[in-house]
């Protein structure tokens, strides 16, 4: 597969503080509830309290407190820079983010299946030979065919849209087909890279740091991954797809927005927000700008089933298409709110940022308790 991401945004998002950034924003939102008492408060003195915690005390998913807003919320921020970056690049090779607009099946021929691998550095004999076998059940056609499919044709069905909030619209995604997708498409590592403890200097060790490393099923490295992108970007749409089920419109219905703590050198001081202007239908957009386009040419369409489900359809094409304008293609002023993120460059950053950044891998590194990452595939969460 040769996806011809460009070298600038690859180095990019390989930099120390980007990877520190992904890994610690998916370690402590899911592990916060784990955490003794004395780690907590060591994590809170430093920033990065997560408001909403993804898993509780039993590494369970948690519904009902609009984390899995955050997951989809700090992804599009991911996205919005992203974008923008190859905006200003202009590489004709790939001038803007390769969408998954359905997921890709079996035997696809730019994005196959890399074969599974055997991790000799987990655990027991029974733990390895398990993990192998999770591994190559989760790259068969057949977990193709029986889940993925399954879960795609729910998270796309307006009727269930209807029924979940956003909230738990991000988490059941996260914990389940997103983790699947990673490990899916992701090939064997060149090494392992091991947790921060005591035998690493309670951190990362900088060998990680090679662009080479972009394993997709380590948070560390997978979003150095160009297929990290073409994943998001079809987890992205899913927001516009029940953003249009449940007659949601503009920018300003997000209750999750945590993206963990990186602020801006020398950005302005905080101003009061503004009112959320009243909710409007999306503009209309040009039908050569629609990834789907209506199957009937324009005509009024009775309110038949199927006119019905025609108009449902334009709509939910019509929120996408504005959607990719904002988060996957040109700039758009209202892509993402102002300072949310700060993936743009290495000059955003305050030195003390990464400094307490690396001084959460060492907390995080004293008290053992890491996420299972994209590993942890939940496949009996709906």
């Amino acid at each position: 597969m040769t996806v011809p991401v460009p070298r600038e945004v690859i180095e990019l998002m390989a930099s120390r503080e980007h990877r520190l950034h992904h890994w610690l924003w998916h370690e402590v939102r899911n592990s916060w509830l784990s955490y003794p008492d004395d780690v907590q408060q060591k994590v809170r003195d430093l920033g990065w309290e997560p408001p909403r915690p993804a898993l509780d005390e039993r590494r369970r998913p948690i519904l009902d407190n609009d984390a899995g807003e955050d997951f989809l919320f700090m992804h599009r921020q991911m996205l919005v820079d992203v974008s923008r970056m190859l905006a200003r690049i202009q590489d004709p090779r790939y001038p803007r983010v390769l969408v998954w607009t359905t997921l890709p099946p079996p035997g696809d021929p730019v994005f196959p299946v890399p074969p599974p691998w055997f991790d000799p550095e987990r655990g027991d004999e029974v733990d390895r030979r398990t993990f192998f076998e999770t591994i190559q059940r989760l790259k068969s056609d057949i977990f193709y065919e029986k889940r993925l499919v399954s879960w795609q044709r729910l998270f796309t069905d307006p009727a269930f849209l209807r029924e979940v909030t956003l909230g738990e619209l991000g988490t059941l995604i996260e914990q389940s087909i997103h983790a699947s997708m990673h490990n899916r498409w992701s090939a064997a590592p060149a090494g392992f890279r091991p947790d921060p403890g005591p035998d690493q200097g309670h951190t990362i060790d900088p060998i990680w740091d090679d662009p080479r490393y972009d394993h997709l099923a380590d948070t560390y490295a997978s979003h150095v991954n160009p297929v990290f992108w073409s994943l998001h970007g079809w987890v992205d749409d899913r927001v516009e797809d029940w953003k249009a089920a449940n007659d949601v419109y503009g920018n300003f219905f997000w209750k999750g927005t945590w993206v963990g703590k990186m602020p801006r050198v020398g950005e302005p001081p905080e101003q009061p927000p503004e009112e959320a202007p009243a909710q409007q239908p999306p503009e209309e957009v040009p039908a050569d700008d629609l990834e789907l386009q209506p199957a009937a040419g324009g005509r009024p369409v009775a309110l038949t089933e199927h006119g019905l489900r025609h108009a449902r359809g334009s709509r939910v094409a019509a929120h996408r298409a504005v959607a990719r304008t904002q988060v996957l293609g040109r700039e758009h002023p209202q892509a993402a709110p102002p300072g949310a993120h700060a993936l743009l460059g290495h000059s955003h950053h305050a030195p003390s940022d990464r400094d307490e950044m690396e001084e959460l891998v060492k907390v995080i590194g004293e008290c053992g308790i890491y996420y299972q990452g994209y590993s942890r595939v939940v496949t009996d969460i709906l």
